[in-house]
């Protein structure tokens, strides 16, 4: 039996403390006058936090926690955009011994309604005046929901407290006055790595989001290990429009940056312009952006405006095209591997690392974690260079999911099937190539679309593809391309097809390429295509194209 095992868990060097808890305190004891914050409120104006403040502020929420009930294993819902009373009130609950239920405010009223009952939440920490945020609907149709008063509502049996940032907030902070420094500390340190933290929901690109829960070591070690593998500093000035709902913008940019004693330069909303002058007034020195961010970034009209030479993690990537048709810099390290159950990475290798490994690899298993790839029609264990579904385990797997027993989440072993698929070669390096249920199968001959997808996203004409495999009477299934062209490029279906027939086998090159305007292919509020949606516009405009020709 194949198990692929990374180097052993307490061989990791550089992890400190493992609770989200003293995760902070050991930050702000040794950061204390260094910048924690520099937050950019949405009416331009900025909140500066060095670590004494974030420490500070963080035990004000605590102590109001634990005054008003909350204690070890309260779960306590936080919809707030990116701002520095995020970081306050999500430590406070860590600090006071609950876990921590961030919820996206992307949300609309009716999955916000579902994430409420459906996480069990006791308190809800709101902002309510915030665009995305549809409180308003639900507090409509439950008396006093936004006045921190208790309530008592079938809909929401769990739920006895909403406080309104920009209100009764202030209530909570206040009855947080009586309670002793001690009794803090002593619930502060009554939290075990073992102990519940958060609970992460997935962003349900094809059914209802699943609540994903963690013990306090996976977000603390993951952040002490981006930290470390980011090769962040203290002083480093970290701007991100990553989500703090998500596990990404938890470790990787929230907590490496605090771990390593950095500056998180952060914004309640994403526009280019804002963007480019939040990276060079903060003299940032690490971006962490989605791939449209970059893109946008790039065409901003203003761009050549801003200096952003403080940024040293690729700054070649957030500027225009040199004029011969490339791009400059666009190559990033996709080597890393991770999902929201195991709190972001299993594999990864540092930003040092040598750059096969960053560019054409996903990374070494990580230490403590193991791995197993699994024939998908079978179940055999597969080796070295086989290609399979991947199983993960590990010290950053999730407890399990909310509401929902052991045995349907691990198999007998204790593995996570991922439903991802990839293969471990002879180094030891992962290779990432879709999902069990993505790949096409066209001609008796199997195609990964994420191979074509990362071959296309290099083509400088395209802003975006996604690829998706669509019915055929005579090869099962044939490949289409969805692609968005830059706004000033000069493509077309034939110019695209011959590009990839130039990198790829011709059983690979897409049948039909239809192009999509910017912002229409679907996708989730984490930036995932959602390749089922995308799949069902592609059969229904080729069978209209075929409609139409038939007619003629």
């Amino acid at each position: 039996m194949t198990t692929f095992t990374g180097p052993p868990a307490e061989s990791e060097a550089g992890i400190g403390a493992l609770t989200i808890g003293g995760l902070l305190a050991e930050a702000c004891s040794a950061h204390r006058e260094l910048e924690a914050v520099a937050a950019r409120a949405a009416d331009g104006t900025v909140t500066r936090w060095t670590y004494d403040d974030l420490w500070r502020e963080s035990r004000r929420y605590a102590k109001g926690f634990l005054a008003t009930g909350v204690g070890r294993g309260t779960r306590v819902g936080i919809l707030v955009s990116n701002r520095a009373e995020w970081l306050a009130a999500a430590f406070g609950v860590a600090l006071s011994g609950g876990v921590i239920v961030p919820f996206s405010t992307f949300a609309t009223a009716a999955e916000l309604e579902q994430l409420l009952a459906h996480s069990g939440v006791s308190v809800l920490i709101a902002q309510a005046d915030f665009a995305r945020a549809p409180l308003e609907d639900l507090a409509a149709g439950v008396p006093g929901l936004l006045g921190g008063t208790a309530i008592y509502s079938p809909r929401f049996p769990q739920l006895r407290r909403v406080h309104d940032l920009a209100g009764s907030v202030g209530d909570l902070l206040a009855a947080g006055d009586v309670v002793p420094d001690e009794v803090l500390d002593a619930a502060a340190a009554a939290v075990t790595p073992a102990d519940d933290a958060i609970i992460i929901y997935t962003s349900g690109s094809t059914e209802l989001p699943k609540g994903v829960l963690h013990a306090n070591r996976s977000p603390a070690l993951q952040s002490w290990r981006f930290a470390s593998r980011q090769r962040l500093l203290p002083g480093d000035r970290v701007y991100s429009a990553f989500p703090f709902f998500w596990t990404a913008g938890f470790a990787m940019v929230l907590g490496s940056t605090l771990a390593a004693g950095g500056c998180l330069c952060i914004a309640e909303t994403f526009s280019a312009e804002e963007a480019l002058r939040t990276m060079q007034d903060e003299k940032v020195t690490i971006v962490h952006v989605w791939p449209h961010h970059s893109a946008a970034i790039r065409d901003c009209p203003n761009n050549a405006d801003f200096d952003i030479s403080t940024v040293r993690n690729d700054p070649s990537r957030f500027r225009p095209s040199t004029g011969d048709g490339e791009q400059v810099g666009l190559g990033s390290s996709r080597a890393g591997y991770g999902m929201s159950e195991t709190f972001t990475i299993v594999t990864s290798a540092p930003v040092d690392a040598d750059r096969d490994i960053l560019d054409e690899s996903n990374g070494f298993l990580l230490p403590g974690n193991g791995m197993r790839i699994r024939d998908p029609q079978t179940g055999e264990l597969l080796g070295a260079g086989q290609e399979g579904e991947i199983l993960v385990k590990g010290t950053t797997m999730m407890r399990g999911y909310v509401g929902l027993p052991t045995e349907a989440c691990f198999d007998a072993d204790g593995f996570f099937h991922s439903g991802d698929t990839g293969y471990i070669d002879d180094r030891g390096l992962l290779h990432w190539t879709g999902r069990v249920t993505e790949l096409i199968k066209t001609g008796g001959a199997n195609v990964s679309p994420v191979e074509l997808e990362t071959l296309l996203a290099k083509h400088p004409g395209l802003l975006g593809a996604a690829v998706v495999g669509v019915p055929d009477d005579l090869l099962g299934e044939v490949v289409v391309a969805c692609v968005v062209a830059r706004p000033d490029a000069q493509v077309d279906e034939a110019v695209v097809r011959a590009y990839v027939r130039e990198h790829v086998s011709s059983f690979k090159v897409p049948k039909r390429v239809l192009f999509f305007a910017d912002g229409d292919l679907p996708s989730t509020g984490s930036d995932k295509v959602q390749h089922a949606e995308l799949r069902r516009i592609a059969v229904e405009r080729l069978a209209h194209e075929s409609a139409q020709t038939a007619a003629v």
